[in-house]
């Protein structure tokens, strides 16, 4: 089993300290070609955990009528990037189809 522990000013997984150091991405704003790149770059800074969230207008398509999974505009799928771990946070829901 995994142990992880705060101490330090850092998450230790096993015995591999992780900075507590994150960034923000908000790929509504991104050509979707753009996502894992962007996404590497901040990898590449140290990075390793990145928040985002849902631009509840920017989904809308029309009053009451949302759009997460791209069929109008392939931006309105939240990232999705195989070599990266999408996990929803505490204050979001991500639909079992997008995880």
């Amino acid at each position: 089993m995994v142990s992880v522990r705060i101490a330090e000013k850092k998450v230790w997984v096993d015995n591999v300290s992780i900075p507590l150091l994150s960034g923000d991405v908000h790929y509504w704003r991104l050509d979707p070609a753009n996502w894992h790149p962007v996404l590497q770059r901040a990898r590449e800074m140290g990075l390793r955990v990145i928040a985002t969230y849902v631009c509840w207008d920017f989904h809308e398509i029309e009053p009451g009528r949302y759009d997460f999974c791209g069929e109008t505009d392939p931006r309105h799928r939240p990232v999705v990037c195989p070599s990266f771990a999408l996990r929803p946070g505490s204050g979001g829901v991500c639909p079992a189809s997008l995880q």
